[in-house]
């Protein structure tokens, strides 16, 4: 909030009275927080010279301000099935209301009043802590805290559909200015996974239709992908498992389908021998069920570790071991039962490739030699394999320890570090000199300091 005419504790005051009670009382919303602008007071400086002609210690006056402003408890009245609590409040808004506060009346004395031993002025509390913005005067900032486990999408929506009214009770004098939305960040990280998850599964299908050499039998194991993801998801959903950035990118299609094609590629290979579509199916299911089982098992035990993981690293990759260890655990159970039962009803022997496609024929005659090559040379090829491992081991000590998915969602935080006795308006100082020189990047569009 900005206004050219408005100080900063007017700013703060119309922000108490007027905008945070809209925002708290959307649903989902804890408490907003304010940066920046000031508390308002009334200063009372007693005059000595008047308080010695009157005889009068400073500390009747005192009293006699603290009497003047504040609140007193009161009884309650009933409303309804429930009782409404009273208090009287006392709150000058002026210093002449403050002013004509009486602090002593005796028989056949004047009153005196806080005017007649004071002077009250318009002042502050002492300020730690303010805002600005691009490089020019103060502002107010305001943050809207959101409740813990709540959903941000919809949080960030209710408040949207919430700015109409504060834009409402804002004086024409007062401008506002949207600094941060975390809706744009989830909308980019949905955008970000279903561009992901699209373009993965388009690139398993193509390999799988290039390997298997069979339309049907591509698109048979391709729709394992999306139904292990609906399983995963629904059970996410009843586990409450929290689906983010990590763990959705986390899930490799070529693992959802290992099971499928091992399953179809069997069957491709009892069609060839056997000839009768349906003894064939149920006897080669039945053959690969439990290699494939402990095939996929072995997959899943490895991300069982990570699922002991607790403190900040639990929190980050506990989601995405769960989340693919429950889509390795749907895509077992496709294999098992939807692809044999789909394999009987669209496939048939004819369907079956008469030999392997071209891809697969290309990649046998350059295993050929490769292999004779290696079983000739063993020595040359054991050194080979030695030479990686170190190689491999000694890039992997110097990585580094950190692993944290990239997401460049086009807002930065910057943090300086100060000295510890700075003053608010060094501070100030600094923060806006900063600004200016950030904002004379083209890319730069605002600059916030709080």
């Amino acid at each position: 909030l900005s206004s050219p005419t408005r100080t900063q504790a007017e700013l703060l005051e119309l922000s108490a009275l007027r905008i945070e009670p809209l925002l708290r009382a959307v649903p989902g919303v804890v408490e907003v927080n304010p940066w920046g602008g000031a508390t308002r007071a009334l200063d009372v400086t007693a005059r000595p010279a008047d308080m010695a002609r009157l005889r009068m210690p400073l500390d009747e006056l005192r009293r006699a301000v603290e009497a003047a402003a504040g609140g007193a408890a009161g009884a309650s009245l009933p409303a309804g099935g429930a009782q409404v609590l009273l208090r009287g409040a006392s709150w000058p808004r002026t210093p002449a209301e403050l002013a004509g506060a009486l602090v002593r009346q005796r028989p056949g004395e004047a009153p005196v009043r806080v005017g007649d031993v004071a002077d009250v002025t318009t002042g502050q509390l002492p300020r730690i802590g303010a805002a600005t913005a691009n490089g020019r005067s103060e502002v107010l900032y305001l943050m809207v805290q959101m409740l813990r486990d709540a959903n941000a999408l919809e949080v960030t929506e209710a408040l949207h559909a919430r700015l109409p009214a504060v834009r409402a009770v804002l004086p024409p004098d007062v401008t506002w200015t949207l600094v941060y939305d975390r809706s744009e960040l989830v909308h980019r990280t949905l955008r970000t996974v279903a561009r992901s998850l699209a373009e993965g599964g388009a690139l398993v299908v193509l390999v799988l239709l290039a390997m298997l050499g069979s339309f049907r039998a591509g698109l048979l194991v391709a729709a394992v992908i999306p139904l292990s993801m609906l399983g995963a998801f629904a059970a996410m959903t009843l586990l409450r498992v929290p689906g983010n950035l990590m763990s959705l990118g986390a899930l490799d299609f070529g693992l959802l389908v290992d099971g499928a094609v091992v399953m179809v590629e069997g069957l491709f290979h009892a069609m060839q021998h056997r000839k009768t579509r349906d003894a064939s199916v149920d006897d080669a299911a039945a053959d690969l069920a439990r290699p494939v089982f402990y095939g996929v098992l072995v997959i899943v035990l490895v991300y069982v570790p990570v699922l002991s993981l607790t403190g900040v690293d639990g929190k980050m990759f506990r989601p995405m071991a769960l989340t693919v260890i429950l889509a390795l655990l749907c895509s077992l159970a496709l294999a098992l039962t939807f692809v044999p039962a789909v394999a009987a009803w669209v496939l048939r022997p004819e369907h079956v490739p008469a030999r392997p496609p071209w891809l697969v024929r290309m990649a046998e005659r350059a295993y050929a030699p490769a292999l004779d090559f290696a079983l000739r040379r063993g020595a040359w090829v054991m050194g080979l394999g030695v030479a990686a491992l170190v190689a491999g081991a000694l890039v992997f000590s110097r990585l580094g320890t950190a692993f944290v998915p990239q997401l460049d969602e086009g807002d930065l935080v910057v943090q300086s570090t100060r000295a510890p006795d700075i003053s608010l308006e060094t501070a100030v100082d600094d923060a806006q000199r900063m600004e200016r020189i950030l904002r004379g990047f083209p890319e730069v569009r605002d600059v916030v300091t709080r």
